[in-house]
């Protein structure tokens, strides 16, 4: 605040601190009771006493901005009309208006957007150019898919390196470069007392690791529940698809499938391990929140993780490798084999079709229902909620209009009007009507959308290889949830305004996400498609390669491996030769370091 003016999210923050400072240094302390001893260090620091710790009861919640009706329609306005990409003066509004953490996520969300632009682009031609190849018999999109494959994965490191330069950039504009965000210790915090040492306030390390390793196992517990229940799904949604047609095919395998993965899998399977994961995280004891939301955040990605690639896995790393392994050289399946490919009685394959045929259609509808179901999770997120406050405002604004005609009321006429029937007195009513309905409205946190977010940018690195237009679908996913996102702020959420200096522990998630993706790419591309046999092994005599005409699992892992350390070795080269810092901020950096080192 030295530097410059503040911003009304920054006074909204030092009215906060204000409120509940106690009196001695300045505060207005609002509690009850009133102010008890607690930790010397915190009360010389100036910061307020926890309620845990003096027994009192908080009497602010929350201190937050009331919607400015005229800048929320002001910015709907600009992200919907007035250009597809977010300028720098609307983050700054944002930032502004809501805090730095709303504002880095929208920075976040419109630089993927413009990075993802040329690999959308790129999508539909490939999709072209695999489909003209396919009905040729040629091997042209065999002998390109590595390439593409590596280069979708190195996009997803030049991105995340592209962002680190972005972000640097927000800090020293917003002056948060060297913030850090000050912790208090959680009220759930059990704390022993070392008589023997006079240490007043630790936990042992050998118990908190204990629960951690018990944790670790329920969380595994609860991943094999979620691949049990998927496996399940996904054999439904096959057995559906190569038993059925027409309209029962599409009511069964489309619709039947959707629902039972939106109900059972994003619905109550996610609530039990967000539940079940608050939980644990709680049951490990850790005495700040910082390590509480970190440990909360790693739990939760791991599932968004394993749920959003596991049809992915199921199909390419185990479906398409079985059908190849059991097909006859000319890609034809015998009617014995195909009934071989079943079950508990479901079938995995009929034989109908030659294996690519089965492949090509199979990997393009497994990708396309997974981007659906996003799309539908997208309009269940942001679209519904709006429409359902939209609808309130409506009722509420038929209410107050009849109210104000009724003639059969004069008693609540004068009561809201007065004798000289004062507009004035409707805008406070108003006023009053705004403040109530916004502060029971859920605080806007940037968890569930960075959670979306993150999983997306994963998608374009690694689904791409079954259907290429993804990038492009996501592109739209996410242009609509730039726009949609700023309607949800602005209408049914209340933003609390919050100073961070970069996304939290999900930039983590995404580098491992990105590394994640190398050994993905690399062993679908080994193991579930023929380029191997069909580019750079083409003699199926040779027995170092071969066994019964087939390519041995241990020459497709050691490519895979291979191929994997060629795009380690990219990533470290862009890494390595790509700047942190914008050059004017790199220059300015080096003429203080050198004022410093004169002084």
């Amino acid at each position: 605040l030295l530097d410059g003016l503040p911003t009304a999210a920054e006074e909204l923050q030092v009215i906060d601190r204000i409120l509940r400072l106690p009196l001695r240094h300045g505060g207005a302390e609002l509690r009850f009771p009133a102010d008890e001893s607690y930790d010397t260090a915190e009360r010389d620091a100036g910061f307020p006493p926890p309620t845990w710790k003096v027994g009192g009861v908080e009497l602010v919640e929350a201190c937050f901005p009331l919607h400015d009706h005229e800048l929320n329609r002001r910015l709907e306005h600009d992200f919907f009309w007035e250009s597809w990409f977010l300028s720098d003066e609307q983050i700054h509004t944002l930032r502004g208006h809501y805090g730095e953490e709303v504002a880095f996520y929208f920075a976040f969300l419109d630089l993927s957007n413009r990075a993802l632009l040329p690999v959308a682009l790129l999508g539909p031609i490939v999709y072209s150019v695999r489909y003209i190849a396919r009905s040729r018999s040629s091997i042209l999109y065999l002998v390109l898919q590595p390439f593409y494959a590596a280069l979708l994965v190195l996009w997803g490191t030049f991105f995340l390196m592209l962002w680190k330069r972005k972000r640097a950039e927000l800090q020293v504009a917003w002056r948060v470069e060297h913030f850090e965000g000050r912790d208090f210790e959680r009220p759930e915090y059990e704390c022993w007392h070392n008589a023997s040492t006079g240490q007043a306030r630790y936990y042992p390390g050998w118990r908190r690791n204990a629960k951690r390793m018990l944790s670790m196992l329920v969380t595994l517990l609860q991943t094999g529940v979620l691949l049990l229940l998927t496996l399940l799904i996904y054999i439904q949604y096959v057995h559906s698809t190569e038993s059925y047609t027409g309209l029962r095919k599409t009511l069964l395998a489309s619709c039947l499938n959707g629902l039972l993965y939106g109900g059972i899998i994003m619905g109550l399977e996610l609530f039990l391990f967000g539940a079940v994961s608050h939980a644990l995280t709680r049951f490990e004891n850790y005495r700040f929140q910082s390590e509480f939301e970190s440990s909360y955040v790693f739990k939760m990605f791991f599932f968004i993780w394993v749920d959003g690639y596991l049809w992915y896995w199921l199909l390419g790393w185990l479906h398409i490798p079985i059908i190849r392994f059991y097909a006859e050289p000319n890609g034809s399946m015998s009617g014995e084999l195909a009934e071989r490919m079943s079950v508990f009685g479901l079938k995995l394959f009929t034989g109908d079709t030659t294996v690519e045929e089965w492949v090509l259609s199979f990997e393009s509808a497994v990708t396309f229902q997974a981007i659906a179901s996003n799309f539908f999770m997208l309009a269940i997120e942001n679209f519904l909620p709006v429409l359902l406050v939209w609808a309130h405002e409506w009722r509420w604004r038929r209410h107050t209009r009849a109210a104000r005609r009724s003639l059969c009321r004069p008693r609540l006429r004068e009561a809201l009007l007065g004798a000289q029937r004062e507009p004035e007195l409707w805008g406070r009513v108003e006023q009053v009507r705004q403040v109530l309905w916004e502060g029971n409205r859920q605080p806007y946190d940037t968890f569930w959308d960075l959670y979306d977010s993150v999983l997306y940018l994963g998608y374009t690195s690694v689904l791409p290889l079954l259907f290429p237009p993804t990038p492009l679908l996501i592109f739209i996913n996410n242009m609509l949830e730039v726009r949609t996102d700023i309607t949800k702020i602005g209408t049914c959420q209340r933003p609390v305004p919050r100073t961070t200096r970069d996304l939290g522990e999900w930039e983590k998630c995404l580098w491992f996400q990105n590394y994640a993706a190398v050994l993905q790419v690399a062993l679908f591309t080994t193991i579930s498609t023929e380029t191997l046999e069909k580019v750079w092994f083409t003699d199926p005599t040779n027995p170092y390669f071969f066994v019964d005409g087939k390519l041995t699992m241990s020459v497709r892992l050691s490519v895979a491996f291979t191929f994997a350390a060629l795009m380690y070795f990219g990533i470290f080269v862009i890494k390595t030769s790509m700047k942190q810092l914008p050059d004017s901020l790199a220059d300015e950096r080096k003429r203080a370091h050198s004022r410093a080192r004169r002084r």
